[in-house]
């Protein structure tokens, strides 16, 4: 019976690993090391596998481990591509694929914690819990212990909001409580924390509690939950602003949720505060997204040289490495200090009892030490690095901008260049939230020309894509619309796992349509159902212009909304008129002529 795994269908476009070849290397390297190790002892020549010996293990470790994990993550984050863009049996095939490949802790509790999300959108709550249990009583690896973190809180985030879905409101506030004592929560962890939190209020008719509640955390809310929780949120909202005496009072003009619909079956008390209306005008057909296709050879080529161009030389790495280097070199001359005093020279100042061949395994030794803190020492700083960049990520979703502003601009500056470029896409992000086109586009470009070739290999599963794909909208948004087709479709080219496509698209086509005042395009956008989370003042955008041309589309109080949002000296109305003033315009257009709704 064959036991090989099962091969991915072409149509999910699944390639080599990018550091599939860095992987072979080491373990032809391994090969090497492992020989004259061999070599050495059949010589008793014992510091030949004292030198060489660590050194195969360690290697061939890497290059297994990498070749191992590099073919499971590429079809774990094409599932949850599929997951995200409900695609369920294509996600369900590739976890089963998946789990015929051999796998990390940490692989599989990426596919444990895909199955739950699944699940809860599905509206099995037994289901999405049996799975949040299994991804929190899974083992873990120390090799893998940041990486799992962040897993495992995202897991109790989750559960929170499942638990709060079946009313178990003790069980919720606890696994709330573990989010919020995390130092590094990641914002989806936060916003499925609070949401839960917001429910056990909701279900305990605490409207003034809940009231207060959604405006202390409306940030993350508002912009780290997915499309149908931040529903829930929204519907929460539209509840507490309703004038009925009843917090469980429908409105005169809904009708009863089908039995399908996703809140009916999670949160069945607010399904009528979420569901659009059905009597909403129709809008035109067209497209909703930038067509990729048709797009000038030249033009791809440009953007493909401009982003392989974009590598910084090796007189800028060695610039960037210059301290590290140095201490390096300091250790070096110690140990060969040391070394010295031990020469077997008659009459030296080493020992003098010494033979050469004693002496070349001390040497062995010294190196061997070298060699194993030189790999403690850059795991470690990595962890930390790591850490300091997930804790700036959190402070940022919690509304601290200013702390993880600084705390990012540090980390930007740092050797660690894929900590570096990392901390440069938050900062890019920031300054999109604040219309600034020109600095986010920069840190996109700083955060790129970080990277060397191997180094892009490394973040070329969800790093590299994503500083292309906000490359892309970032042009999309100053109007250069070919040059963001372009930027896109190197995305799709390089990197087709990459989980975030469809986000990348829509986004694209968002920004595309702002510039060009494209209120149409903006409308259908916004009328189009989606699995893909957006921004809150992307989605502003989107609902700007279905209130201008399909407002009964939009249920009672919305469009008050909306007009509060971008009344005069707001915020949301400077970020509007810098990227999308022919919306506003035709927004403030329409609720000024008379018998709008």
């Amino acid at each position: 019976m064959d036991s090989s795994p099962q091969e991915v269908p072409a149509r999910f476009g699944i390639q080599p690993h990018a550091l599939t070849k860095t992987a072979n290397r080491y373990l032809a390297i391994s090969a090497g090391a492992a020989a004259l190790s061999v070599a050495g002892a059949a010589t008793s020549l014992w510091a030949a596998p004292v030198m060489f010996g660590p050194l195969a293990g360690w290697l061939a470790f890497v290059g297994f481990r990498v070749r191992r994990d590099g073919a499971a993550v590429q079809i774990i984050n094409r599932a949850f591509h599929a997951v995200v863009t409900g695609e369920t049996d294509d996600a369900r095939l590739l976890h089963r694929i998946a789990e015929q490949h051999p796998m990390g802790p940490a692989a599989q509790r990426a596919i444990t914690i895909q199955r739950a999300i699944m699940a809860l959108r599905d509206g099995d709550l037994d289901a999405a819990r049996r799975r949040c249990d299994e991804a929190l009583e899974s083992p873990t690896s120390p090799l893998t212990q940041q990486a799992e973190e962040v897993q495992l809180v995202s897991s109790h985030g989750l559960r929170a909001l499942v638990l709060a879905a079946q009313g178990d409101a003790d069980g919720a506030l606890r696994e709330v409580h573990i989010v919020r004592a995390d130092p590094a929560p990641s914002p989806d962890a936060l916003a499925r924390a609070e949401l839960g939190v917001a429910l056990v209020l909701q279900r305990a008719g605490k409207r003034d509690e809940l009231r207060q509640h959604l405006a202390a955390h409306r940030h993350v809310l508002q912009n780290h939950t997915a499309p149908r929780e931040r529903a829930i949120f929204r519907g929460l909202e539209r509840m507490l602003q309703s004038k009925a005496q009843s917090i469980y009072r429908k409105p005169a003009e809904a009708e009863a949720p089908p039995p399908d619909d996703w809140i009916a079956k999670v949160v069945p008390e607010i399904a009528d505060f979420v569901r659009q209306r059905e009597d909403a005008e129709p809008l035109p057909e067209g497209p909703t997204e930038v067509p990729l296709e048709g797009l000038p050879e030249a033009q791809r080529k440009r953007e493909a040289d401009r982003f392989d161009a974009s590598k910084p030389s090796r007189k800028e790495v060695r610039q960037r490495q210059k301290a590290p280097t140095l201490v390096l070199w300091i250790v070096l001359v110690l140990i060969l200090v040391a070394l010295y005093m031990l020469l077997p020279d008659e009459g030296g100042p080493g020992f003098g009892n010494l033979d050469m061949s004693e002496f070349a395994l001390v040497i062995a030794v010294f190196f061997q030490v070298l060699f194993m803190s030189v790999i403690t020492i850059t795991l470690r700083r990595h962890d930390r690095l790591g850490r300091r960049l997930v804790a700036a990520i959190a402070r940022r979703a919690r509304g601290d901008h200013d702390d993880a502003a600084t705390e990012l601009k540090e980390l930007a500056e740092l050797p660690a260049a894929n900590t570096a470029a990392a901390a440069h896409q938050e900062l890019a992000s920031m300054a999109l939230r604040e219309g600034d086109l020109n600095r986010a586009l920069h840190h996109v470009d700083l955060g790129l020309g970080r990277l060397t070739a191997y180094q892009r290999d490394i973040g070329s599963d969800i790093l590299v894509p994503s500083l292309l794909a906000e490359r892309a909208v970032l042009l999309a948004a100053q109007g250069q619309r070919d040059p963001a087709r372009a930027a896109l479709t190197v995305v799709f080219e390089r990197h087709p796992s990459f989980p975030y496509a469809d986000r990348a698209k829509r986004r694209l086509a968002l920004f595309d349509a702002a510039h060009r005042g494209d209120v149409e395009t903006l409308a259908r956008l916004g009328q189009a159902s989606s699995e893909t989370g957006l921004g809150a003042r992307e989605e502003l955008l989107l609902d700007l212009a279905r209130a201008t041309l399909s407002p009964g589309s939009m249920r009672p109080g919305e469009r008050e909304r909306l007009a509060e949002a971008v009344e005069d000296d707001g915020v949301d109305r400077a970020w509007v008129q810098r990227l999308a003033p022919e919306v506003l315009r035709a927004f403030e257009g329409a609720s000024a002529e008379p018998g709008r709704v």
